[in-house]
Order: structure tokens, then C-alpha cells, then sequence
């Protein structure tokens, strides 16, 4: 009897912590207002539309410009991922394709190619759907952060001017 009274109590506290994870708060690409307010938390940050009437975050980190696109959007709503993207202009430092290829072999998150006019560009996608806990996109926010400035520092190098975001969505 007193083994099954402990089997019941552990059970139901074992519910009891699956509960509290259902109700760890969740973000989705379908609300690009809490993206961009999470966006603003890491610098200044603005909510536009893109030229398919998607949601377009644009935003500044550090001193680097950089895009927030959302894909996979039905009428320019509920999407379900977001593409970081920024580049840096062939003016600034052209690169070789041997230097994408180092930083795509070395890092594991954030992939480096250069864009149709030749700039370096950045990005890192991110599946949003059905949801992400709120922490974790947070996470990605701070990941983002840090590629950006080690692709500036060790690809472009550290006092480099910003480019144009648009020009870093490629052809995705």
C-alpha cells in the first residue's frame, strides 16, 4: 500500500513539472510585434513589410545593421521562421570565396556566402513553429550578436563600416 501512495505522489509531481514546462511562455513567427520588442532589447529595431507584404524587422546591434525576415507566411501572416540576415559592401573589403568557406567550416551556427554583387553576407535561420519558449529565441538574439561581430572582426575586420541588410537575403 505504501508503495503505491509513493508511486502516486511521485507521479503527480513528476505532472506537476510537465505542467509548469507547458506553461514556460512561447513565441512564434506568427507574432513579429513581440520579435521586434525582443529585437529592441538588443538595440534600436523597426517593423516594416517587405516587398511580398511579409513582416520586416530592421534593426542595429552594436553598430552593424542587420534584417529580421519572416518566411513562410500565408497573406503576410502567420509565418512559422525568421532569416537573421546583414552584409557587408565589396567597397568595404571584398572577400574570397576560400574565407567564406573557412568561417562555413568553422562555425557551426550563422552561414557566410557572397551575394550576387560580390558583398560578404550573413545569415542564420531560425524554425519558429509551433512555437519557441521566449528564452530560447533570446538565445538566438544573443547568438546573432556574436556572429555578427566575430564575422566582422575576423572575416571583414573590426572598425569595417555596415552594409546594406536587404542585400544580404541572397536568393532565399
Amino acid at each position: 500500500m505504501r508503495k503505491f501512495l509513493l508511486t502516486g505522489i511521485l507521479l503527480l509531481g513528476l505532472a506537476g513539472l510537465a505542467g509548469q514546462a507547458a506553461a514556460a511562455e512561447l513565441i512564434s513567427a506568427k507574432d513579429a510585434e513581440s520579435i521586434l520588442n525582443m529585437a529592441k532589447g538588443f538595440g534600436s529595431a523597426t517593423l516594416d513589410k517587405d516587398k511580398e507584404g511579409d513582416p520586416k524587422i530592421t534593426g542595429r546591434i552594436d553598430g552593424m545593421n542587420y534584417g529580421i525576415y519572416f518566411f513562410g507566411c500565408k497573406s503576410g501572416k502567420d509565418c512559422d521562421s525568421i532569416l537573421f540576415a546583414t552584409g557587408w559592401t565589396k567597397d568595404v573589403k571584398k572577400i574570397s570565396l576560400a574565407e567564406v568557406n573557412k568561417w562555413n567550416q568553422q562555425k557551426r551556427f550563422g552561414h557566410a556566402f557572397i551575394d550576387r554583387d560580390e558583398d560578404a553576407a550573413l545569415q542564420m535561420d531560425v524554425h519558429l513553429s509551433p512555437g519557441m519558449a521566449v528564452q530560447n529565441l533570446e538565445a538566438y538574439f544573443q547568438r546573432w550578436q556574436s556572429l555578427m561581430n566575430t564575422f566582422r572582426k575576423e572575416v571583414i575586420s573590426p572598425n569595417a563600416p555596415q552594409g546594406n541588410p536587404s542585400s544580404a537575403r541572397g536568393n532565399t
